[in-house]
This record gives structure tokens, sequence and C-alpha cells, in this order.
């Protein structure tokens, strides 16, 4: 595993798609920094992080794996994630598609990026921005929470990063050519709200619902309160 290491850098994702398209590197790559000044999250949400104080990391692999497959990738890497911060006794749940929250406040951001080429995706940046050592957060931040607010431990952030960056590479490894359903099922059993009624609001109206399954292609389907059922794609519908 080659690793890539920054002080500071625009973004850890955009940073690795400059060298996928340059053919800089044709190998598994942990590109990390210290310090991001333009953090990318999902659609244009951007991604706050304290310098020096977090996991700011992308992940290159080379997968070819089919595009209809492209939401496996996000439920390996989501269940790594929550894998990882069992090693510190912190039980974590997904929030579709794309965060990792301990009880109702976020801890871990996911973005996955992918290269097509053909029927395949040729290659993929998998982004991790994980809380660490950070205590004080940004206000317009609704809800973080960090390690060392669950814990009280200050821990080694490079050493974390390659733990981390290993068992994500590891359980891609393991699961890349899983059925879809082995995958959701476990997907399933950590996802946060999983068949409990809560708010949300889609592009027409706030409605009262309960998420009832993912499919293969990403979609989130919800059961409203009176019964009728609905499917989104992401930033189709949010979380009240």
């Amino acid at each position: 595993m080659h690793f890539i290491e920054l002080k500071e850098i625009n973004s850890t994702n955009f940073y690795s798609s400059e060298l996928i398209k340059n053919k800089i590197i044709n190998q598994e790559t942990i590109v990390f920094a210290y310090k991001q000044t333009d953090g990318k999250g999902l659609g244009n949400n951007k991604w706050l992080s304290e310098p020096f104080k977090n996991i700011l990391m992308s992940i290159i692999t080379f997968l070819e794996i089919r595009v209809t497959d492209f939401f496996k990738l996000n439920l390996i890497v989501s269940l790594a994630v929550i894998e990882y911060l069992k090693l510190f006794g912190v039980k974590a749940k997904i929030k579709w598609p794309n965060d990792i929250y301990v009880n109702n406040q976020k801890i871990c951001g996911i973005l996955i990026e992918n290269n097509i080429s053909g029927n395949f995706i040729s290659s993929s940046i998998i982004g991790i921005g994980l809380n660490v050592n950070q205590v004080y957060f940004d206000e317009s931040i609704p809800n973080p929470v960090s390690l060392k607010i669950i814990t009280g431990i200050d821990y080694n952030i490079k050493e974390q990063i390659k733990v981390l960056g290993e068992i994500v590479l590891q359980k891609i490894k393991q699961n890349k050519n899983a059925a879809f359903e082995i995958l959701k099922n476990e997907y399933l059993k950590v996802l946060f709200l999983y068949n409990e009624y809560t708010e949300f609001q889609d592009n027409s109206n706030k409605f009262k619902g309960k998420i009832i399954d993912i499919e293969n292609n990403g979609h989130i389907v919800i059961e409203k309160f009176e019964g009728d059922v609905s499917k989104y794609f992401f930033k189709e519908v949010k979380f009240l």
C-alpha cells in the first residue's frame, strides 16, 4: 500500500483525482492531509475540520467493478468505518447515504467518486473525514462529535489513518464480489432510524415515514405513515 502524506491541501479527493487523471499512480494509495482548505462533502457541501486534529484521507482503488454495482462500495466502506469505531468501543450507525453517527451526532462523512470506463468503474476515490481529536466545532456544524469527546483520549492521527485505511481496503477485498443482498442485510442492521418513524422532507412537502429498504442503485425506500411507499435518490429527501 502506498501512502502520500500532505501537510495542507485543498481537498484530498481533488488531489487524488489529479493523480489518476495524470496517470501518476496505478496502485492502491492512501492520500492524507493534516489540513484541508476546501474539503468536499456530498453535492455542494463542505467538510470543515480543525487542522492536525482529524482523519482527512482519500483511498484510491482500482477495482474494475460494474457500474451497476456502484452502491456496493458505499455499503462496504460504511461498514468498514463502523468496524473501525468498534475498536474503541464506539457503537455507530450509518445515516443514509454517507454519514456515520454515534447516537444523534455525526462523527464521520464519506464521499466516493468513481471514474467510469465503459460498463465498469475503473477507479474509485474514497474520501473519509472522521472527527478524532477535535472538541470545539464551528457553529455552522449542527451536531458533531469526535472520538476524543466520546472516549476522552487523544489519538495519533497518522497511526489512525493507517489503521482505518487498512480496514477499509481489507473490507473491500473481502466483499467486492459479495452479493448485494448479503451486504445490504449487514447495512440495514446498523442503518440509522431503520424501520422507525421519523420526519422527512422531499421536494414537495414534509411527511412522517420509515425507511424499509435500500436498493442496489442507492435509492432509499420509505413507507409513509399513510401507507404509501416512495423511493428517493441522494439529495431528493432529507431527515428533519
